[in-house]
């Protein structure tokens, strides 16, 4: 798992790649959920006059621990049953978009984490949201 500096650093570097693409007024809250075991989960909500800020949970052991504790294994219910879910394995970074919500489930190698992955995943968001 990256540890907190990397983490903070790529939420810095993330918000400065959106924030030029975003309407005024426009804020960025991320929740990150750790993984002791293979990265984050990072659920970026944006809203108007939202602050702009960082919401660390405590470490969990796996993200599919973190997936089902909040409800975000419905993403994967179709291709991946409930049972199965414990053996799945998350490489890269993985782009959920919902409503304001842009959620990344990120591994832990440290490509994953640096300014320029921050830009990457900048622009396929965007790139999505615009197809």
């Amino acid at each position: 798992m990256p540890n907190k500096e990397v983490i903070q650093s790529y939420l810095n570097n993330f918000r400065r790649h959106i924030y030029p693409h975003l309407k005024p007024n426009v804020g960025i809250k991320a929740i990150v959920y750790p993984c002791e075991e293979e990265g984050a989960i990072i659920n970026f909500c944006l809203g108007k006059n939202r602050p702009s800020c960082d919401d660390y949970k405590k470490k969990n052991k796996k993200i599919t621990n973190v997936l089902r504790s909040n409800n975000l294994s419905r993403f994967f219910e179709k291709e991946i049953p409930d049972q199965k879910m414990e053996a799945v394995r998350f490489k890269g970074t993985n782009y959920i978009m919902e409503g304001h919500n842009i959620i990344l489930i990120k591994d832990d190698s440290p490509a994953q984490w640096d300014d320029k992955k921050s830009e990457e995943d900048v622009q396929k968001i965007l790139s999505e949201a615009f197809a």
